[in-house]
C-alpha cells in the first residue's frame, strides 16, 4: 500500500458515510474513534468528522474522500482537536488515503520539474482543479501532494502593477506563479508587519485583476488596507518545481 497524505494522520478505515451539508463536508468512518475526542462533540454525532469546504485544504480532502469511496481505499484521518465547521462535530486537520499498490504501479502520467527534464513522481490520481497526487520517484512509501496555484488578484503600489506584489496573510500556506510577473511567490513566515502592505503609508494601491488583466487604481491609500493584514510576498523557486511550475508529461 502507498499512503497519499495531505498532511501526516493516524488511524485508517473505508468511509461509511459522506454527506455535503452547504459548505461542510460531513462524514463516518467504519471503524469507531479510538482517541480522546475534544470536549465540544456531541455524543450523537461522536463518530462524525467536518471538513471545511471553503478552504483549499478543505477542498482536496474532499476530492480525496471521494476518491477514497469510489475506488474503496482506506483513509486515515488527523484530528484538529476543535469543532470549527459544525459546533459538535470533530473537525479534520488532515487526510492520509491509502492506494494499493497495483495502481500505483500501473501506466500513469509523470511529473516533472519546471524544466521538464526531472522526474518527480507518477501521477496516481488528480481532483481536476490542479491537484495532483503523485509517487516520489525516490522510492518513497507515502505520496505527495502537488498544487498548481495560479496567480490570483493581488495588490502593488506600483501603477503599472510591477515590483512588489501584495496579498491577504489568509493566503499563507500556499505557493503561487505568477506568468505576468514570471515567479512563484509566497507570504513569508514569521512576522511580517515590516512588510505589510499598511506600512507604505500613502502610497497609492493598485489591483491586478487576472480577469479583467489590467492594473485598476483603487482610490485608496496604503495605510487603509489592516483588515486582512495584506504582505508583501517573497519571490521563491518552488521546492520541487523550480523557477516554473512543474509539467504533466
Amino acid at each position: 500500500m502507498f499512503a497519499l497524505s495531505i498532511n501526516s494522520a493516524v488511524a485508517a478505515s473505508s468511509i461509511k458515510q459522506l454527506d455535503v451539508l452547504g459548505q461542510t463536508v460531513t462524514f463516518t468512518l467504519a471503524e469507531p474513534k479510538s482517541h480522546q475526542v475534544p470536549n465540544c462533540v456531541s455524543a450523537q454525532n461522536h463518530e462524525k468528522w467536518a471538513v471545511n469546504l471553503n478552504s483549499l485544504q478543505g477542498q482536496a480532502m474532499y476530492s480525496l474522500l471521494v476518491t477514497a469511496v469510489s475506488k474503496e481505499q482506506l483513509v486515515s484521518v488527523q484530528s484538529a482537536q476543535s469543532c470549527e465547521s459544525i459546533s459538535d462535530i470533530e473537525q479534520a486537520k488532515a487526510l492520509s488515503l491509502m492506494v494499493n499498490s497495483t495502481i500505483a504501479s500501473g501506466e500513469h502520467a509523470a511529473l516533472y520539474d519546471g524544466t521538464g527534464v526531472k522526474k518527480v513522481g507518477k501521477i496516481i490520481l488528480t481532483n481536476g482543479n490542479n491537484t495532483f497526487y503523485y509517487v516520489p520517484v525516490s522510492g518513497a512509501t507515502e505520496g505527495k501532494t502537488y498544487t498548481k496555484f495560479n496567480e490570483i488578484d493581488m495588490y502593488f503600489i506600483d501603477s503599472a502593477c510591477q515590483g512588489d506584489a501584495f496579498l491577504s496573510i489568509r493566503y499563507h500556506s500556499q505557493v503561487y506563479y505568477s506568468e505576468r510577473l514570471a515567479t512563484h511567490l509566497v507570504i513569508p513566515e514569521g512576522d511580517n508587519r515590516e512588510n505589510s502592505l499598511s506600512s507604505q503609508g500613502a502610497k497609492p494601491v493598485y489591483l491586478y485583476s487576472v480577469s479583467q488583466g489590467k492594473c485598476i487604481d483603487q482610490n485608496r491609500i496604503a495605510s487603509s488596507y489592516t483588515r486582512w493584514g495584506e504582505t508583501k510576498l517573497q519571490r521563491v523557486a518552488h521546492p520541487v518545481c523550480g523557477d516554473k511550475p512543474c509539467i504533466i508529461k
